[in-house]
């Protein structure tokens, strides 16, 4: 959604210098070209205006950008309209009758059934093209993936098949953001090592250029191991996870004001369920950003959620309704009306990770992300576009 008059101050505000400069970072901690990972709009930040960001720099610097990555063929179709030219990596198995329009979109599919090759081959020889495509092998995942055994037979079908090119062998690996690299017992121990076998017989029996990717943002921060000649990150490149202390910048600001003042006497509940009631004679502020916008309801349920107000956190108080919270500023006799309100984000000197919001809230940081809704405009800042 663009910009529009400043009617509602409710926005995401998201910082493209910063996305890009992660993923330069990520890249660097790699060594490694990146498919950036922009699938579900961009964890909510916009695929279109990210991916255009990411392909100027590319353009500008190349080596450390070979293409993006979504889920779905509609995702990368979105994409191809706005302009973009890079390869794009159709992850997800939802290819359904979308052979022919994966092909005809310049999309890179990553097979993870053998089932879709000869319709892939069919469309692709049907339009006169020969089709790049991944392989996707299940090393322990347990949801998508050739199996292990199967892959030599698989590559082997795809070499019989002259409008098909073998591009690249890949895994994912399921807890890479909480085992140890150090647990040689870990699941993430043991997915490495079946890859690593896999990618030593399949450089024995394929071509060279055939390239192998396994590591997501966490395997990219915490295991070595999994960096092989390409690298997806997704949460890393928005600046969340484990990323805030490996000097990567959160991109996105969650931002509202200040629309009204009220005093609440001491004794008196505020919001839904009167789950909170003044001790003491109060000031409220009432700000027009709720659940709906994909600020959690239930953000408030430990007492603890806060927001950033005249660079100060300030106590969220009573339930979070679908429009709108109520904010403590009773401490801030200076606060009114107009003033910036931070949800998601830095004010000052002070930042609400999306990390917090999503401890706070029992739920992951994709959950918080990818949930600020289609309702609030998105504003891109430090864009050299």
């Amino acid at each position: 959604m663009e910009w529009g008059p400043h009617i509602r101050p409710t926005q995401a505000v998201v910082d493209l210098g910063a996305v890009v400069g992660n993923a330069r970072l990520l890249s660097e901690k790699a060594g490694c070209e990146l498919f950036a990972v922009v699938k579900a709009d961009a964890y909510g930040h916009g695929a279109q205006a990210v991916a255009a960001a990411l392909e100027r720099e590319a353009v500008k610097t190349p080596g450390f950008l070979r293409g993006l990555a979504v889920s779905l063929v509609e995702e990368g179709v979105e994409l191809r309209e706005a302009g973009i030219e890079l390869p794009i990596l159709v992850m997800g198995p939802s290819l359904m009758d979308a052979h022919a329009l994966l092909v005809e979109q310049r999309l890179t599919p990553m097979v993870s059934d053998s089932r879709h090759l000869t319709p892939l081959a069919n469309a692709a020889r049907a339009l006169g093209k020969q089709l790049g495509i991944h392989l996707k092998v299940d090393t322990g995942m347990g949801r998508l993936g050739i199996q292990p055994a199967e892959l030599e037979a698989t590559i082997g079908a795809v070499q019989s098949q002259s409008a098909l090119r073998l591009e690249g062998v890949a895994s994912h690996l399921a807890c890479a953001d909480v085992d140890e690299p150090s647990d040689l017992e870990s699941l993430s121990a043991k997915q490495l090592a079946r890859f690593d076998r896999l990618v030593r017989d399949c450089r024995a029996n394929v071509p060279t250029a055939v390239q192998y990717h396994v590591a997501n943002s966490a395997a990219i921060l915490r295991f070595p191991k999994a960096r092989y000649d390409l690298a997806r990150p997704g949460l890393a490149l928005y600046g969340n996870g484990a990323s805030a202390a490996e000097g990567l910048s959160q991109a996105m600001r969650l931002v509202s004001e200040v629309s009204q003042t009220r005093h609440v006497a001491a004794g008196q509940s505020v919001s839904y369920g009167a789950r909170w009631t003044a001790e003491r004679d109060s000031t409220v502020a009432i700000v027009p950003l709720g659940y709906a916008d994909g600020l959690p309801r239930n953000l408030n349920a430990a007492g603890q959620g806060s927001a950033l107000v005249g660079g100060a956190r300030c106590p969220i108080i009573g339930t979070v309704s679908m429009d709108m919270i109520v904010v403590d500023i009773t401490d801030r006799p200076e606060l009114t009306i107009g003033h910036e309100v931070v949800a998601i984000g830095g004010q000052g000197d002070t930042t609400i990770r999306i990390a917090e919001v999503a401890a706070l809230c029992g739920i992951s940081e994709y959950e918080v992300s990818c949930g600020i809704s289609k309702r609030v405009p998105r504003r891109y800042v430090n864009d050299d576009g």
